[in-house]
């Protein structure tokens, strides 16, 4: 399986390739930078039937800056309507049951009594993310449906209760890392789609509308790629540790004008969709790094404050991460959020600093929606 970065509809192209229409929703972090999966209030759904075809495609639509993009899935027989975020830093499918109450959030729940092709396990389930929100339910097996690509006797778990998700715009989360990583050892979706057959390449990408577009869709393409939502050729990276989509980067690096410093060299970085933070690092890179964008650390909110109403931006450094010798920037833009409004404002750092390990004891990275 690879991994390509860049009411909802389904659609496809003059390739075959369906599509899911994401939304982006606003994050609702609470002021608390440890939450780096954060989660929104507004839902936004479109979703159009088209044939099964040996790839598929879902819009994503964008809700604002640093938000989480969700989509929508159905599950059991007849169909029921959820709306997902779609997570490369997980491995489970799960969604709410009709027991579970505002501590879930989203909108609606699996009615089980109601689908032919339900059948339940005997066996718990917990996921505890890196924000300490949590999910609390039981294992169970029935259809589910992606850009019209059904997989029966699919694993998920039904939620009956849950901890900082009571705000979220979307009902659950669809994993979509290895099974390693699965909660309950079970085979993920996207890859129950590929073993079947359902896809003729083990490939899933996504696509976010730039920024300067100012447009808030985005796309989740299952089997491929869409050609014409880049420019370029791509850039492989092996992976390094089948869990997550983890590999080695070569280096971390601020640029101001003709001034280069390298803060971290052979990283071990993580994509992650979940995350709505721009980057996350061990904490002495992170500091580093914030000392050098001249911010200030909030105990309050637990950002970095920047002086960004008398600095201007130019004066600010590109971020890049290189990969397989390709740098990948961020420009000031990018990794500044500003919170206020035109009475009074204050700009943060959306560098932020996570001391965890992989499998293999190694400190991470994470890299968020942008990359």
């Amino acid at each position: 399986m690879a991994t390509v970065g860049g009411a909802s509809t389904y659609a496809s192209n003059n390739n075959g390739i369906k599509r899911i229409t994401m939304h982006k929703v606003n994050r609702t972090c609470n002021g608390n930078s440890t939450q780096y999966k954060c989660h929104g209030k507004r839902k936004h759904t479109e979703i159009t039937k088209t044939k099964r075809s040996a790839s598929a495609t879902e819009t994503l639509l964008d809700q604002g800056w640093g938000s989480y993009w969700m989509g929508l899935i159905t599950v059991g027989t007849p169909a029921q309507i959820f709306n997902v975020d779609f997570d490369t830093g997980s491995s489970d499918l799960w969604i709410p049951s009709a027991q579970c109450g505002s501590s879930c959030g989203g909108n609606h729940t699996f009615k089980s009594g109601s689908s032919s092709t339900y059948r339940a396990w005997n066996k718990n389930f917990y996921i505890r993310y890196g924000d300490g929100s949590n999910a609390n339910g039981t294992w169970a097996n029935d259809t589910v449906t992606i850009a019209g690509i059904s997989i029966a006797n699919q694993s998920f778990a039904m939620i009956t209760s849950a901890k900082g998700f009571n705000t979220s715009a979307f009902d659950g989360i669809l994993g979509m890392g290895y099974q390693s990583l699965a909660s309950g050892g079970e085979l993920p979706v996207i890859w129950s789609m590929y073993l079947t057959g359902a896809l003729s390449q083990p490939i899933f990408s996504f696509w976010f509308a730039p920024i300067s577009t100012g447009s808030d869709t985005g796309e989740l393409i299952l089997g491929g790629y869409d050609a014409t939502k880049y420019t370029g050729s791509f850039t492989y990276a092996p992976v390094s540790v089948k869990g997550y989509w983890e590999f080695v980067a070569d280096s971390v690096s601020l640029t101001i004008g003709s001034t280069t410093t390298t803060i971290a060299t052979s990283i071990n970085a993580i994509l992650d969709t979940g995350t709505t933070l721009a980057i996350l690092g061990p904490t002495a890179y992170v500091n580093t790094i914030n000392t050098i964008l001249g911010a200030t650390y909030d105990s309050a909110t637990g950002f970095y404050k920047v002086n960004c109403q008398t600095k201007p931006l130019s004066a600010f450094p590109n971020i890049a991460v290189t990969i397989s010798g390709v740098p990948f920037v961020l420009t000031p833009l990018m990794y500044l959020g500003i919170a206020g409004n035109s009475a009074g404002y204050t700009c943060y750092s959306y560098i932020s600093s996570i001391d965890q390990n992989d499998a293999n004891g190694k400190p991470i990275w994470i890299l968020g929606d942008f990359f």
